[in-house]
């Protein structure tokens, strides 16, 4: 066993030190104890205990430390952290998500243990955050080097390792992978403080689950991309239809609502695929505000906004901050939306009428906005968007956009000069909101001043027109900020940008190829080191650099690039002298290690001894059988000189830029008018196209109840069936003059109908967003609200039957409907057996046609309701047909709608048409005749 024992070691003349050492001891060893002495104790014996070290701890190295740290504080992300130039995720989520992100999971050798860890090349950050955040519906927290704060004195680095800020797909500013054509709102829902202490949802009378609709609640949504920022008062039943409206990518909730999960509302969400998140409100009033806007908030809004809508904005600009970590958020003041400047169109309505996406597979192509838009601008198209979502209802402001689309429809050479320079603008909102966050870069000073430009030459096609009220204000929010222009291409040399692009993408393209090549071979890392430590020799090319303002910009630069390309004269000067002195054997080099040295190749002992000749102060500090390396401190001085001045020049070049945006900033209101200008121009020539392409129509919009439509179309069927070279049947309508507001529509399947209601709601749509309509002729009155009740499915995630959807948004109708409103309604009844169908569809027509007033298109097979209600007044028939070949019975579809009652589905021919076997149908034709109630059908033989 061993035991210890001390030995000495002379460490130098005058000391030594004393050490423990094992050294093994015999048991039953001869040497017996001295009398009176206790037997000594057999066995290991170890060395004093005030000598004994404690066992060191093995932890992490410090970058994984922190890393631990982090995943612990920011527990709901996935943390990538920048190490050189790869991101990487480590520990468990390595192994996590790295497989979903394809990425390659290896180890990481510590002395606790192997971490797993996997990672990608910086430059293709934005590729992974979409996957991330857009697919996999992640949250992401980077986490990468700054400055050390001045008054952090826990350590001499400089540098410290922080979370800079946590994405997710409602706080994305200006990532590549953002959708330019559509808004990037993020939502707060905030509600009644007594709605989550009630059970009226899952039970109660039909009373109190009214109550339970009408409760209130408070909206609050921004884009963060442009600063837009709005709040709303709303209640709980139209809460589906302002999603729908607002459409955000997220959600977020107040803290304190995790724990009802078990909620409808929460599975209302749900339902709908939001992104849901939760923060702590930290902040309780308006005054709060202030500090993350770009002014001052609005003495109208603080009249007006309610508390429920306070809340909500405290809620959202809470988790803004929470998310954006040291970031200023620079939020444009909030405008409060009033339900009473705008159409609503609620949920049913919106995905019914197709306005964003198609009803087949819920695609951008087939929708409304795809039929019409002809934008050539990001922003202008995002506008569109949101007046189609939301049709203005003053009618002032809606015959201003219709002047604007007349006018270009009649000076199409006009319209084409606009629209082409407008093809050539940048996103102002969003290059304006880069500069005021602090994320903007030269490449956005450049694309403002074009903005400048295009503004002027647009300026100038217009100014003939200025006595036109249309164009009058227009041309007054279209400055062209000459100044700015002039200010910004002055300094900023765009040559440089170019070349500074291609440098960057070739870059780009070596540290790809690295990253490759430490994926097949993790071995292969060393010579990619040694590869690119070659590149250093070439010491012009070391100091090089694109710069991206002017050297003639200012006296301060002017000297500075001066200095520069002095002390290059007195590089190439030292150069030459060791060239001549030593041969090309001798170069000037420069490396992160070695600083400033002379690097010699040898070929004899000659050589050294002939350098230190020439030059005594050469200090000689490395030496291989063929190189050697001297530090010489005329180029160490010189190196020390050229390393200042670029400095120097860097840091003057961000001082200007920084300037120079702090100047365009300071124009941020007409910087935000001309946005919104070159936006209004874009829709206006837009839509002048659509309607000199598609032969639309100017409405009149006044304020009367009236649905006049002579000839009228469906914009997204008709362009269709122009791609198979199909004529559209055109249709007119009158519901809502005189004493007539309500048609009752009759006829076969496929026949038309549905189009028909569904193209009536959408020419009232078009008409108050201030469009040109498909038609020859229209007068439309103004409406507050559309409600579509157009075919339904079963809501199996909340146990709802086909019919039951179909009667919770008949009901939602029939309470909400006014006099302003257009109501399209289809087969109701349909869910259940004929004659309760028949007995509801005729209570609804009652109550549309006693209570509500509205203008209404209601479409039924039931033609015994036209017998019943040929009492009401407000009520007409019309029908739609078919067209039969008595001699071949062949039959067309006869799409014209006529005033009368079809008795006649035609179900069996269009159960012929679908491929219904034959017997099948004789079969049917044969029952149909015994059946009570029923028409003859049309023979099948």
């Amino acid at each position: 066993m061993p035991t210890w024992r001390y030995i000495f070691s002379l460490r130098s003349k005058s000391s030594f030190t004393k050490t423990w050492v094992p050294f093994t001891q015999i048991r039953n060893s001869s040497k017996s104890p001295k009398v009176g002495q206790k037997p000594i104790l057999q066995g290991a014996l170890g060395p004093p205990l005030d000598f004994i070290r404690p066992k060191e701890k093995v932890t992490l190295p410090p970058l994984l430390k922190e890393v631990s740290f982090q995943q612990k504080k920011f527990a709901d992300c996935v943390l990538l952290t920048k190490v050189g130039n790869f991101y990487e995720m480590y520990f468990e989520q390595a192994e996590k998500i790295g497989p979903l992100l394809n990425l390659r999971v290896s180890k990481k050798k510590t002395s606790k243990s192997d971490v797993s860890m996997a990672g990608f090349p910086f430059f293709k950050l934005d590729r992974y955050l979409k996957i991330l955040v857009e697919d996999l519906k992640k949250c992401v927290a980077l986490s990468e080097e700054v400055i050390r704060p001045v008054d952090d004195l826990s350590s001499k680095n400089m540098y410290i390792r922080s979370v800079t800020r946590v994405i997710t797909p409602g706080t994305l500013i200006d990532e590549n992978f953002m959708n330019p054509y559509e808004s990037n709102y993020i939502l707060t829902v905030v509600f009644d403080p007594n709605f989550f202490s009630s059970d009226i949802s899952n039970q109660g009378t039909a009373e109190d689950k009214d109550c339970f609709a009408d409760c209130k609640i408070g909206l609050s949504w921004l884009d963060l991309s442009t600063g837009e920022f709005f709040t709303q008062d709303s209640n709980l039943q139209r809460l589906a239809g302002d999603l729908t409206r607002i459409s955000p990518r997220e959600i977020v909730l107040d803290e304190s609502l995790k724990s009802f999960t078990t909620h409808p509302i929460y599975s209302f969400i749900q339902e709908r695929k939001y992104f849901l998140s939760y923060v702590e409100n930290r902040y309780q009033s308006l005054d709060c505000w202030n500090k993350f806007l770009e002014k001052e908030i609005d003495p109208s809004f603080i009249k007006y906004c309610t508390k429920l809508e306070v809340t909500a904005g405290c809620t959202l600009i809470s988790y803004i901050a929470d998310r954006l970590q040291n970031s200023h958020p620079n939020i444009q003041p909030p405008i409060r939306v009033s339900l009473n400047e705008y159409m609503i169109i609620g949920e049913s309505a919106m995905k019914g009428l197709e306005i964003r996406s198609s009803l087949y597979q819920n695609r951008y192509t087939g929708s409304l906005l795809h039929a019409i838009n002809k934008t050539v601008t990001k922003s202008g198209s995002r506008l569109l968007t949101r007046r189609l979502c939301a049709p203005s209802t003053n009618i002032v402001e809606i015959n201003n956009r219709l002047d604007l689309v007349e006018k270009f429809k009649l000076l199409p050479e006009l319209c084409s000069k606009v629209i082409n320079l407008l093809k050539k603008s940048n996103d102002t909102h969003r290059i304006l909101q880069h500069l005021l966050m602090g994320r903007g870069n030269s490449y956005d000073l450049l694309k403002m001043a074009d903005n400048f430009s295009i503004t002027k030459e647009i300026h100038s096609l217009l100014s003939p027109l200025e006595s036109s009220s249309a164009f009058r204000l227009l041309l007054l929010n279209m400055h062209p900020h000459d100044e700015l222009k002039q200010l910004i291409n002055n300094a900023v040399d765009e040559n440089a940008l170019m070349k500074q692009k291609i440098n960057e993408e070739e870059e780009t393209e070596v540290i790809a190829q690295e990253a490759e090549e430490i994926l097949q071979d993790e071995n292969a890392q060393v010579e990619i080191v040694k590869k690119s430590l070659s590149s250093e020799f070439d010491i012009r090319q070391s100091f090089k650099e694109n710069w991206v303002v002017k050297s003639n910009f200012n006296n301060n630069l002017r000297k500075l690039h001066e200095k520069l390309q002095s002390l290059f004269a007195s590089y190439d000067k030292l150069q030459e002298d060791l060239s001549k002195r030593l041969g090309k054997k001798a170069t000037l080099r420069k490396s992160p290690a070695k600083l400033y040295y002379v690097h010699l190749k040898l070929s004899g002992n000659e050589t050294i001894e002939r350098f230190i000749k020439k030059f005594t102060q050469a200090v000689l500090f490395q030496s291989t059988k063929s190189t050697a390396s001297f530090q010489l401190p005329g180029w160490t001085s010189l190196g020390m000189d050229l390393e200042n001045t670029k400095l120097h020049i860097h840091q003057e070049e961000q001082r200007v830029l920084k300037s120079i945006t702090d100047e365009i900033v300071s124009h941020h209101k007409t910087l935000r008018s001309l946005a919104n200008a070159l936006d209004e121009l874009d829709i206006s020539t837009s839509l002048a196209t659509l309607a000199q392409e598609q032969d639309f129509v100017r409405p009149v919009v006044d304020d009367s109840h009236a649905h006049t439509v002579i000839q009228g179309r469906h914009p997204i069927v008709e362009k269709g069936l122009s791609h198979k070279l199909i004529p559209f049947t055109p249709n007119d309508c009158f519901v809502g003059n005189g004493n007539v507001n309500i048609w009752l529509i009759t006829g076969p399947n496929m026949a038309g109908k549905s189009t028909f209601l569904r193209q009536n709601a959408i020419i009232s749509i078009l008409a108050q967003i201030g469009s040109f309509v498909p038609a020859s002729n229209a007068r439309i009155g103004i409406v507050d609200q559309i409600f579509s009740r157009i075919g339904s499915a079963d809501n199996l995630y909340q146990q709802k039957s086909t019919f039951m959807v179909e009667m919770m948004e008949t009901s939602f109708i029939l309470k909400n409907a006014t006099r302003r409103s257009f109501v399209i309604m289809d087969e109701i009844g349909r869910g259940t057996t004929a004659s309760d169908g028949i007995a509801i569809a005729y209570g609804c027509l009652k109550y549309l046609s006693t209570i509500n007033h509205s203008r209404t298109l209601f479409a039924t097979h039931a033609h015994q309701l036209t017998n019943l209600t040929k009492s009401f007044k407000n009520v007409e028939c019309y029908c739609t047909n078919l067209s039969i070949d008595r001699d071949d019975h062949t039959f067309s579809f006869d799409y014209k709608l006529k005033k009368g009652v079809n008795y006649q589905s035609h179900g069996l021919k269009v159960a012929e048409m679908a491929g219904i076997p034959k017997n099948v149908l004789l079969a049917a034709e044969e029952v149909l005749t015994l059946l009570p109630n029923t028409s003859k059908p049309t023979s099948m033989k």
